[in-house]
This record gives structure tokens, sequence and C-alpha cells, in this order.
């Protein structure tokens, strides 16, 4: 089942929220000079997508397993860098039949992981950047740029010290061999992919 988090955020994305906080250049999570090293909370972290059914509607999906490393700081982006896997038996259609035959056509036992790893991130304005990398799935490797939000962070005594990022793609199925023998008719070449990563610093 799609958890209550997903649906949420799925919601967001229809509504097309993209509110930012205020730039986070002075937070105390950040040294701003020196990129830091934070490890992707698998727990608090989402991945969602979307693509076209028959033409006709909009079809939503999820990914359960996420993990990665985000090494940033907004005044050091030239050793920032990123990495993250995505488990792709964990997909989710909330269907377990569904999910079983796209477990199928994503031939999760011989690719188990799609993988996106950047180190190119330019700065946009305020607290929105472009990330350029390559995204590995299902045994083929692609250039891909990413659309991504510092969205904000945090340092707790429960917690310790967090930062967040929205990341927003978007991936041609038939470039990556999946499913290629279908019509764009019966399903959607362009998959939308968003991404929410909440990191840990580590130490």
């Amino acid at each position: 089942m799609i958890r209550l988090a997903s649906l949420l955020a799925i919601s967001l994305w229809l509504a097309g929220c993209n509110g930012g906080s205020p730039a986070l250049i002075d937070d105390p999570v950040f040294t701003p000079e020196v990129a830091q090293e934070f490890a992707v909370d698998t727990v608090h972290s989402s991945t969602m997508f979307k693509i076209l059914h028959a033409g006709t509607a909009e079809f939503f999906g999820s990914f359960g397993k996420m993990s990665g490393t985000l090494r940033f700081a907004p005044r050091d982006l030239e050793n920032s860098s990123v990495r993250v896997v995505i488990e792709t038996a964990s997909v989710d259609t909330n269907n377990p039949d569904r999910d079983a035959h796209v477990r199928e056509v994503f031939e999760v036992e011989k690719y188990p992981q799609a993988i996106f790893e950047a180190s190119n991130f330019r700065s946009m304005g305020g607290n929105s950047y472009r990330v350029d990398g390559t995204m590995t799935f299902h045994g083929v490797t692609q250039p891909l740029q990413v659309e991504a939000e510092l969205v904000g962070s945090s340092n707790t005594d429960r917690f310790g010290p967090k930062l967040g990022f929205t990341a927003r793609f978007v991936i041609d199925r038939v470039a990556f061999q999946v499913g290629p023998e279908w019509a764009d008719s019966v399903l959607g070449t362009k998959v939308e992919v968003a991404i929410g990563i909440e990191a840990n610093l580590q130490k």
C-alpha cells in the first residue's frame, strides 16, 4: 500500500506546491564554505513517480527503499556531490499483481538498483539548484538533469543536524529499455519522478 506520507506528497505535487524557505546560507547546520557529508535518512525519504496510462490518466507509484549520500555546502558547490540508490524491487503501485509484473519488467533480480550520481551543482538562485549527473537503471546509463530545492534544515537533540531536498526529473522509459515494445498510447514514454530526501550530517 502506498503510505499516507506518499499520498500527501503526491497531493502537493499535483497542487504544484513549490514554495521555498529562506536561503539557508547562515543556518547552523552548515559550514557554508566547506561541503559536508550527509547520509540519506532511509526512514524519512521517499521516491514517487507518475506516468500516463492508455493516453487517459496519470498513474502514480512509489519505491519504498532508497539510500545514499550527499556532500553539500551552499558556498562550496564545486565539491558538492550526491549518490542516490533506489531498490527497484521496492516498487509499489498499490496492487500486488501489478507490482509483480512491474518487477518482471524491471528485471529486478538482474538489475536490483537504480542509481543517480552527480557532482555538478549549479545555483539557480535562492534555494534552487540544477544538478547534472547520470542515471543507471535497467542496465543502461544516461545523462540526467535534476531540478533540486533545498527545502530546510534543522539541528535538534533528538535527530541532530539534518537537511532536506526535493528533487524532480523526467526520464524516458524507452531510453532505459523498459517496455520498448509498448506504444506511447498504451503507456507514456515519459516518467516524472519526485524524490524527497532527508539527510543526516555524518561526524
